[in-house]
């Protein structure tokens, strides 16, 4: 349908998670999020050890995850296992999360790179997110009498290169309309909050440009008209000097 979108992901989220490991738990600040393969990358993450997620993780709705860099150092994970290395025949530790009614474990395989902001659209703090298949999550939760927590309601796609992201939200939005009517509410946002500090940027470069080139003739055409006085008035008693003495001159002979 939407040939231009170059990747996508689905998020679910799921607030109030408690994660627990060898004796510790981490109750404040856990962000419980369900994407697919794509997922970490889309919301701008990188690994720093293990691996990310894998289709096959999707697939067979693995119960795997990886966790942000204040999560592990609170639970005392510094490191997990790289498929591949010498090490890989060591397990990978296994936490236990617990959100409202759900209980379960899952493996962790990948912890994450440090940054300064979890993300465009994110309000929660960096560090502690919590990344699982949304396959796995899905299945584990079931029906759920809480309102938005664990649905699938969102979706973050990555456009080709060349093509608008402003003109691609709308696409999509109007879709859904065409498709769901006033059966559901859509909104599509293409990084708004990012687009609009860029622009505004430039609109404050381009005055201050505006401004500088203003400023700067005004100055270059200020020093020649003052150049151009100074000369006309130094020359104007040259000039009556020099019409003067030949005069003189031709009444002396």
């Amino acid at each position: 349908i939407f040939p231009d979108i170059q990747a996508y992901t689905p998020l679910i989220r799921f607030w109030q998670a408690e994660v627990s490991y060898m004796g510790k738990t981490v109750t404040q600040d856990v962000s419980m999020l369900g994407v697919n393969e794509h997922g970490i990358r889309l919301n701008q993450f990188e690994i720093a050890s293990g691996r990310s997620l894998t289709e096959l993780d999707l697939e067979d709705r693995n119960g795997v995850c990886i966790i942000g860099t204040e999560l592990s150092k609170q639970l005392g994970i510094l490191s997990v296992r790289t498929p591949g290395t010498s090490n890989s025949a060591e397990p990978n530790p296994l936490i236990f999360v617990k959100n409202r009614d759900i209980n379960f474990a899952c493996r962790v395989v990948g912890i994450l790179e440090k940054k300064k902001s979890s993300g465009e659209g994110r309000w929660d703090k960096p560090g502690g997110e919590l990344f699982l298949p949304h396959t796995f999550l899905r299945g584990i939760r079931g029906d759920s009498i809480y309102s938005n927590e664990g649905d699938l309601n969102q979706v973050l796609f990555e456009v080709r290169d060349g093509v608008v992201p402003d003109v691609m939200s709308k696409r999509v939005k109007e879709h859904f309309e065409r498709k769901f009517g006033q059966a559901g509410n859509f909104s599509a946002e293409a990084n708004a909050k990012l687009i609009s500090q860029m622009r505004k940027f430039l609109d404050i470069f381009n005055v201050l440009l505006i401004g500088i080139a203003f400023v700067t003739l005004m100055v270059g055409a200020t020093g020649v008209t003052n150049m151009i006085l100074v000369s006309l008035s130094e020359r104007v008693r040259e000039l009556g000097i020099r019409r003067a003495v030949p005069n003189q001159a031709t009444c002396g002979i």
